[in-house]
This record gives C-alpha cells, structure tokens and sequence, in this order.
C-alpha cells in the first residue's frame, strides 16, 4: 500500500481528536465563575425574600392594630352616644348627684351601651396610661352600674381594663350650650357641679411617631 492512500485517513484521525478534547467540558477557572455567579444570584434571591417576609409580617401586624383600634373607636362611639344622665346618692352630701366627669385626658361616663353580653347600664372610663420612656397607651375602664358612686366602682376589682391603642396620647373636649351664649369647646366637665351633660363629646387621639397621615383620630359623638 502507497503512503498517499493513507494520508487521508490519517489526516481525519487528526479532525476528529481536536474535535474531541475542544468539547470535552468546562475548565476549572469557568466552573469557580459558574459557582461565584451562582451564590450570588441566590444571595441576592434570599436578601430580597427576607425582606419581602419582613415587610409582609410588618404591614399585617399594622394592619391588625388598625382594625383593633378602629373596632375600639367605634365602640366607644356607641358608648358616647348612649350616654345615660346617671345620678347616684352622695351620702356624705346626703343628695343626688349626676355622673359625667371629664378632663382633657380623662372622662368617665355611664350608658346604655355594654360591649358584652350584659344588658343594663355599663360605668366607662377612657384615658392616658403614663408608662416608661415618655409612653404612653390610651385605656378603656368598663364596669356594670350600681347605685353608688361610679368612680368606686371604676376603681374596684370586677372593672375591667384593656388597651384601646399603644403609643398614643388623648385630648378631649366637650360642646357647651350655655343660654343666650354661642356654642364652645371647653377642656373640663363635671356633672356633679353643672347637673346636666355635654351636648357634644371631641376626642383626638395622637400616636406617637407615625407618620403625618396617620398622626391623629378624631371621634366627634353627639350625646342626645
């Protein structure tokens, strides 16, 4: 056999050897880069879902403050507005005396409304509860009606206590309608002193470090 009839052969040896190791698989510089890129597409993956979780499990805790608070709100409302004239017996006065005592961060009231199952009239109290670092929470004081002083009653062991909203402070104001006298907003109410109730009740409560559109509630009650 002549050396030319083999040339051919030998040249396509040669083809398919190159052809062979230029496919045979990645180097090991391009698999560090592969593996590099690789952590961090899932860094960046795992930064960005945690934050999503975050900012999720943040705006539904907000969300069920609102919804507690607007539910407090509105409660407090129909207590306002089925503000009872009580009277109670002063023994130490020997004389009836009517029960609506309010300040510009305290008023305590009795109506017709009960949150519960109970029927009959209910003693509210709604105020600022002072705690630490400057704090403050808005409390509401429920208690069933008896005939004594309500303020004893607020202040006894069956009344019951609850947060109405953290963080905020309470400014309150009520509607007086004096005769021949144009209507005014004053900072202070005592029934036992003026033997009747507001016309209207103004309360604003102020959370604390929000945000301007969230800063300030205000409840306007008209107290038939």
């Amino acid at each position: 056999m002549r050396y030319d009839e083999l040339s051919p052969l030998t040249s396509s040896t040669k083809g398919s050897s190159t052809d062979r190791s230029s496919t045979e698989g990645f180097t090991l510089l391009e698999l560090l880069i592969s593996l590099t890129l690789s952590a961090l597409l899932l860094t960046v993956l795992s930064t960005g879902i945690h934050s999503a979780v975050q900012d999720w499990s943040h705006q539904d805790k907000k969300l069920d403050h609102q919804v507690d608070a607007a539910l407090g709100f509105l409660q407090l409302e129909k207590a306002l507005r089925s503000a009872y004239p009580h009277r109670y017996r002063n023994l130490e006065e020997n004389r009836n005396l009517h029960f609506f005592e309010g300040t510009d961060a305290e008023l305590s009231w009795v109506s017709y409304f009960s949150p519960g199952i109970r029927q009959g009239l209910t003693t509210w109290r709604v105020a600022s509860s002072p705690r630490e670092e400057g704090q403050s929470n808005i409390m509401i004081t429920i208690t069933p009606t008896y005939p004594v002083d309500p303020e004893l009653l607020l202040e006894g062991q069956q009344a019951g206590r609850f947060t109405l909203i953290e963080n905020s402070t309470l400014s309150i104001e009520y509607l007086e309608m004096a005769p021949n006298e144009p209507p005014a907003w004053v900072n202070h109410w005592s029934a036992r002193e003026r033997n009747l109730l507001p016309s209207a009740v103004r309360i604003s409560l102020n959370k604390q470090g929000a945000i301007v559109s969230e800063k300030e509630w205000q409840l306007l009650s008209v107290i038939p």
